[in-house]
């Protein structure tokens, strides 16, 4: 069959559909059309958006409870020597990859 006879577009479609498409980005810059970039801030500007704050936040929040995690497991293997990492996993409600990369930096490895 043909392929507009199996529902498939043709390739006249799909390069015209193509085509719209690279026009439609042509018009766009960093997520954002051409005509709204007035809205925006520069990036050359000192003072740093309320996105890359956010992001900083996110990154210290995630740092402290990585820090707390492994403060946690430290004192899980020292309670309970000689457990598997999936049972200190289960013990501390975390997946057994963070339990290994714990236990990695306890041991003065990398992670």
């Amino acid at each position: 069959p043909t392929p507009r006879r199996a529902g498939h577009p043709t390739r006249e479609e799909v390069l015209a559909a193509w085509e719209t498409q690279q026009a439609h980005n042509a018009t766009r810059q960093g997520g954002h059309t051409v005509d709204d970039q007035h809205e925006h801030h520069s990036p050359e500007a000192s003072e740093p958006s309320s996105v890359s704050r956010g992001v900083k936040q996110a990154q210290q929040a995630r740092k402290a409870t990585g820090r707390a995690n492994l403060t946690r497991v430290a004192s899980h293997v020292k309670d309970h020597p000689g457990q598997s990492v999936p049972e200190i996993a289960e013990a501390l409600d975390l997946s057994p990859a963070t339990i290994k990369r714990h236990l990695r930096s306890l041991r003065g490895g990398d992670g």
